[in-house]
């Protein structure tokens, strides 16, 4: 991929600069290693203010502080104002102990009701780093994902996005504040190559200077 292509970009995203380093030292730190600092301050904190649930007030609106177990279901229903317009549509499902064929029907039905189709995208209603994140193209497909959930859990069912970027964005508002201000975004560009017809997949992918060296 020649460095024009590399900032051509992708839809709905700004330009990718390609003028920076293509890796960082810090991008491939273990978790525990690169959150360790993180807890030691948040340590630091509990002993200066002198409580160990000082952590869970960070985000008040989340259940435990946003740490763990955030319910994305409830995260959802928090979008009231103008923001909801930018959700896509989504339904909430919990995986019944029945025939997975009568709760496709049914789901079907639900989507049908709330103006939503193929394709979709599902996600676990509590999930971490993207784990069990799938897209879905089609009932068959739809048929697959139940089959692999557990009984008895939630899954979110949302309208896939057709932008293939992603943002990270770090909003921070003081207690008293009537707004807050973003101290960071992070832009996440999905690499990509392109086929000239001689190489392989794999060869393409060896050969970028970035997708090369993260494969």
């Amino acid at each position: 991929m020649s460095l024009h292509e590399r900032r051509i970009g992708q839809a709905g995203m700004p330009p990718l600069d390609a003028g920076g380093p293509l890796l960082s030292r810090f991008e491939f730190w273990p978790a525990w290693l690169f959150y360790a600092p993180i807890w030691i301050w948040i340590a630091c904190l509990m002993v200066r203010h002198r409580g160990i649930r000082l952590p869970l007030i960070a985000n008040p609106r989340f259940p435990v502080g946003g740490l763990v177990g955030e319910q994305k279901s409830k995260l959802f229903a928090l979008f009231s104002g103008a923001e909801r317009a930018r959700l896509p549509d989504y339904i909430v499902v919990r995986r019944r102990a029945l025939s997975v064929d009568r709760q496709v029907l049914n789901i079907e039905a639900r989507l049908l009701a709330c103006g939503i189709r193929y394709p979709l995208v599902a996600k676990p209603d509590i999930g971490c780093r993207g784990a069990g994140v799938r897209p879905v193209r089609s009932r068959d497909a739809l048929q697959l994902y139940l089959q692999d959930f557990p009984a008895g859990q939630k899954i979110i069912l949302q309208r896939m996005a057709d932008l293939a970027g992603e943002a990270g964005v770090f909003y921070v508002r003081e207690p008293g504040q009537r707004a807050g201000q973003i101290i960071s975004l992070t832009l996440k560009y999905f690499p990509h190559v392109v086929g000239n017809g001689r190489l392989t997949l794999r060869e393409l992918i060896l050969a970028d200077p970035r997708a090369g060296k993260v494969s």
